[in-house]
């Protein structure tokens, strides 16, 4: 070897990083790997269903917090709520907090707890049957939901002989704009049927309707008849068209109907919950190829929302 040879170094191995902080890293490398390839529309539902939960979990004290913090993760980090651990947390923090009170709560946050264990359930599977699973419980969940609500409806006395929505015009504040703007009736008739009210408060529904009916306005009562055989129908027509019965037809015709009921609860009744999650399946059994349904339900979900928060901001 010449004195003018010099004498290289080997190359090093480059040394990848170890211990906690790196495999913390690798794993959010992955997860942002999978979100920026995701082609089933997964995120879209999921992230959904977070607001959903933010807006109207009906939790209380630690446990809205314990779900806000879960939901918030989910929301903003990259593809973790592909990860059945999330959804396990979300799932368990809705039992905890809803199932001490069953006997209580509106009847559409168990539709969000079976929804939420859905959700979980799906993410068990391989990557590739994840959002199939969701899609295919979505639209069992809604035809059934419909399908009991109807048979529930014509079961009941109190329903069928219209006394239901003629109390519910009157006593229940969701529905006041309602009762105000469609039917003629002024703050100070509200306030004397209230007095009316409280004096029969003993009274089951059908007899405190049975009770009032001459003193109710007519246009109250005729709209109450509307309302409820307008109600049996359109739902009894969405659970068949949801419930797999093999009808071209009806299975085309599926998400307008959906979207139709959507816009009639914010519109009318304001049920934020029941509004935001029908919104949520709705977008999640929906076909990838139908991108512009898929975008009307998210754009529903939103009016939901955004007509919710006005009535919070400028009651009534």
């Amino acid at each position: 070897m010449s004195s003018t040879e010099t004498l290289t170094p080997p190359t090093q191995p480059a040394i990848q990083k170890s211990g906690p902080v790196g495999r913390i890293k690798r794993v959010f490398a992955d997860l942002q790997k999978q979100e920026a390839f995701e082609l089933d529309g997964l995120g879209a539902v999921s992230r959904l269903t977070f607001l959903m939960l933010i807006a109207s979990s009906g939790l209380d004290d630690m446990v809205e917090y314990v779900m806000i913090g879960l939901c918030v993760i989910g929301f903003v980090m990259p593809a973790v709520y592909r990860q059945p651990w999330l959804w396990f947390g979300i799932s368990g923090t809705m039992l905890y907090g809803h199932v001490p009170h069953w006997y209580e709560i509106d009847n559409h946050k168990y539709l969000m707890i079976y929804w939420c264990i859905a959700m979980f359930c799906s993410t068990l599977l391989p990557d590739k049957l994840k959002a199939k699973s969701i899609s295919f419980n979505a639209r069992w969940l809604i035809g059934l939901c419909f399908l009991f609500a109807t048979l529930w409806k014509l079961t009941v006395p109190n329903y069928v002989d219209n006394s239901f929505f003629t109390l519910t015009l009157l006593e229940d504040p969701r529905f006041y704009p309602a009762t105000m703007y469609v039917c003629g009736v002024t703050e100070d008739d509200l306030r004397g049927i209230h007095e009316q009210l409280g004096e029969l408060e003993n009274l089951s529904g059908t007899e405190k309707s049975v009770v009032l009916m001459d003193s109710v306005p007519s246009g109250v009562r005729n709209f109450a008849l509307a309302l409820t055989w307008f109600t049996v129908g359109f739902e009894g027509l969405i659970a068949v068209c949801f419930l797999p019965f093999g009808i071209k037809f009806l299975d085309n015709i599926r998400h307008y109907a959906l979207i139709l009921f959507g816009v009639g609860v914010y519109a009318l009744a304001t049920v934020q919950g029941f509004g935001l999650l029908l919104m949520t399946m709705g977008t999640a059994q929906c076909p990838m190829q139908k991108q512009k349904t898929r975008v009307t339900f998210i754009s529903v979900f939103a009016i939901i929302y955004l007509y919710s928060l006005g009535k919070m901001m400028f009651p009534m």
